[in-house]
């Protein structure tokens, strides 16, 4: 019988796709898991995502906002690693200052740090930031153990601060396939009805875009793109956003009929709208990674993205299950669309490809690539 080993994941609050991965990595048969979140402001009501592994909120002491580096405050971590004891501690990012205290305490105890982020070159920052970026970062990845990755790029953002491929693991961004793939099988065989309930039109095939609707998820470059190609296919924007109004104005003054904003969609509700698409489109000006690809390929989608999402390189093969066009390449996208849209047998040979692709994105990739980099630093 072998030693399990105590690894410490320091978390910034739940989200939904890591407290997944936390319950099956806990489940796994060398690892003894505990979890810290620096926050409870994302809680689901329902806590189901609390289930499964052992976990702690730490108290935070900042007074700023979360999402800024002194927004968590969790000074309790330091306590919580030296009682642990723990084999490595896996920090997921490192834009909080608790991320920094673990860091330090790493340091001085010659604890293995495991990093996780989703960071990519595509980013764009001044050349200030930048450089404020490589004068922290290159000191601080001189100290990590394993670097987790998930994905091409952010495996290339890491090269390109020196990590080495032997302290790199890969540890795919996954969604719940399981989940979605059960949803798929359950509304699939009832689209008529769905999209009848919508009050969407049976005879034309549905465009769909989900997203947050902000600039940088460039939602009005899709709807140029199908005032281009609107007599073929219907267009449903799934979110809520600052560019809606602009949309719906876009909307009014040319004229455009079936377009629909359906409004935010929980994670219940989310499935019916993928489950009643032909084609899925994320049209994004930069994206670390894009989890709506992969949720959108469970469904046997086609995929439609640009250049800067974060999935593209790995998740879209072109031609084969989608296209990758440049950003703001409106005639582009257009004629991609309008090529599916003429072919309903390429759009569901694109749709199976997509569902053969992402299958082998899962949870359990995740779980076996943690697994690997704790065997290589221990």
């Amino acid at each position: 019988m072998y030693k399990k080993y105590k690894l410490a994941v320091l978390v910034s609050h739940p989200i939904l796709y890591q407290t997944s991965i936390f319950k099956k990595l806990a489940q796994h048969s060398k690892i003894n898991l505990m979890v810290y979140f620096c926050g409870d402001f994302n809680v689901e009501k329902d806590g189901y995502e609390l289930k499964g592994y052992k976990y702690k909120f730490l108290k935070n002491f900042s007074p700023y906002p979360h999402n800024s580096f002194f927004g968590q405050i969790n000074l309790g971590i330091i306590k919580e690693l030296f009682s642990g004891r723990y084999d490595a501690i896996l920090v997921h990012g490192y834009t909080r200052l608790t991320c920094w205290l673990a860091f330090l305490w790493a340091f001085i105890t010659r604890t293995p740090i495991l990093l996780k982020g989703v960071t990519t070159s595509t980013q764009r920052r001044s050349i200030w930031v930048e450089l404020s970026r490589k004068l922290i970062l290159f000191p601080l990845f001189k100290i990590i153990s394993a670097f987790l990755t998930v994905g091409s790029m952010n495996k290339s953002y890491y090269k390109s601060y020196g990590v080495p491929d032997s302290k790199m693991f890969f540890v795919p961004y996954s969604v719940d396939n399981d989940f979605f793939s059960k949803k798929y099988k359950e509304l699939s065989i009832k689209k008529k009805q769905l999209k009848q309930e919508k009050g969407l039109n049976l005879n034309l095939p549905v465009i769909l875009h989900v997203s947050n609707l902000s600039p940088i998820k460039r939602p009005l470059d899709l709807l140029k793109a199908f005032q281009l190609v609107r007599n073929e296919a219907q267009l449903v924007f799934v979110g809520e956003g600052t560019e809606r109004k602009k949309l719906e104005l876009y909307v009014k003054e040319h004229n455009l009929k079936n377009v629909f904003f359906v409004g935010f969609k929980n994670r219940q509700e989310l499935p019916i709208y993928y489950a009643i698409a032909d084609i899925f489109v994320l049209p994004s000006a930069s994206e670390t990674w894009g989890a709506v690809i992969n949720e959108a390929m469970n469904f046997k989608l086609p995929i439609i993205t640009t250049d800067n999402v974060g999935a593209a390189p790995d998740l879209i093969q072109e031609g084969k299950n989608g296209y990758i066009c440049r950003v703001g390449d409106i005639n582009a996208l257009s004629k991609y669309l309008l090529r599916l849209l003429k072919n309903p047998k390429l759009i569901k040979k694109m749709g199976e490809k997509s569902y053969e692709i992402i299958s082998k994105w899962s949870f359990d990739k995740d779980v076996e690539g943690i697994v690997k980099a704790m065997d290589h630093v221990l």
